[in-house]
């Protein structure tokens, strides 16, 4: 956790990388043959990594802190829906955290929220909605007013091959400006590509010549 001083005080942020969960290698390498296969191997890998048990260690964590503004990436929300399109099961990282944190008497607001890319893959009788995202969240009892709330995504990013098709991976970043103590700051969230430095490089300079 960092904090920000001025001549009238401080307020602090976080970040952190809630981790998807999953490897998504095994689908991106997949042909269409063994492509189902797959598919089930990733989505077990995430239900092993067991999001229900990391959310109340994060959140223990965060109260322990308590910063006036998080940053969140990988902030997923999965959904496992049947072949009708009704779903069953579904995991909203965003909302498991602070559900946890509002167990502690915690409260914070989602204060700007960018939605990334986004999958729907195929699970025996239903199919798996992903959406990857990154959120700013602010206490509620912090005393920082917001000014401005930003979000856009890269025009650089990653494509790749998903099954014989082509596939962008979408990223991504989200801003706020927050006045505290009579003095305004922007507070920027972003994950750059994980894959590519060169890709990394191109979106880092969108963010140096856009918010930042």
């Amino acid at each position: 956790m960092e904090r920000i001083y001025n001549s009238k005080g401080s307020f602090s942020f976080m970040t952190w990388n809630l981790y998807l969960g999953t490897d998504l290698t095994p689908i991106l390498n997949s042909t269409n043959a063994h492509y189902p296969l797959h598919v089930t191997e990733v989505f077990l890998q995430f239900l092993i990594t067991n999001f229900h048990r990391r959310v109340k260690e994060i959140a223990n964590e965060i109260a322990s802190k308590q910063p006036d503004i998080i940053g969140l990436q990988e902030a997923e929300n999965f959904r496992l829906s049947s072949i009708a399109n009704r779903p069953f099961i579904s995991y909203d990282y965003v909302d498991m955290l602070l559900s946890e944190l509002r167990k502690k008497g915690i409260y914070y607001d989602i204060a700007v929220q960018n939605d990334n890319f986004s999958m729907q893959l195929p699970l025996g009788n239903g199919n798996i909605h992903f959406l990857d995202r990154d959120v700013l969240l602010i206490r509620k009892a912090s005393g920082l007013k917001v000014i401005r709330r930003k979000a856009a995504n890269y025009t650089t990013n990653l494509t790749i091959k998903v099954n014989g098709k082509s596939f962008r991976v979408l990223r991504g970043w989200s801003s706020v400006d927050v006045k505290a103590k009579g003095q305004t700051f922007r507070v920027i969230n972003t994950h750059l590509d994980a894959n590519s430095q060169k890709l990394r490089a191109a979106q880092g300079n969108e963010l140096l010549n856009g918010p930042a």
